[in-house]
């Protein structure tokens, strides 16, 4: 069943043909860096010593939700993925304590963007705005 699926993936990626470019188009400068915007207000958020930092967008944190939905009912569309389905519930009851976590479990909206920070010693800090009452139930 793997072939099948890897086969389709190859097949359908590789069936398109890429533009040929035009190389009488005039060159185009580069846009001009966007206004400020939700992840520049996170990154300011980085605590001192940090080593390492994620900042997602409210529009990521809406299109991550979106794959880990469609992700699920992938697996529950066929028995052919019951396996896989009964592994990955259990891996996702063992980390959150649930088969199904949501953003709202996790403090999270799709209105909101996501900072997790991490300082010296690998101790992890994460910054996200409060939701508002009316997305956190």
């Amino acid at each position: 069943m793997r072939a099948v699926w890897v086969g389709l993936v190859l097949v359908l990626g590789c069936s398109a043909t890429a533009p040929v470019p035009d190389r009488k188009a005039p060159v185009v400068a580069a846009p001009a860096p966007a206004a400020p915007d939700e992840r520049d207000r996170l990154w300011a958020l980085a605590p001192e010593g940090a080593t390492l930092g994620i900042v997602v967008s409210p529009r990521g944190v809406a299109m991550l939700d979106r794959a880990v939905t469609t992700a699920q009912d992938v697996l529950t569309s066929s028995a052919d993925f019951a396996a896989l389905q009964a592994e990955v519930m259990h891996g996702l009851m063992r980390a959150f304590g649930t088969p199904s976590p949501t953003l709202a479990g996790f403090g999270l909206s799709h209105d909101k963007g996501f900072a997790l920070f991490v300082v010296d010693g690998g101790r992890g800090e994460r910054d996200a705005p409060p939701p508002d009452s009316a997305t956190a139930s």
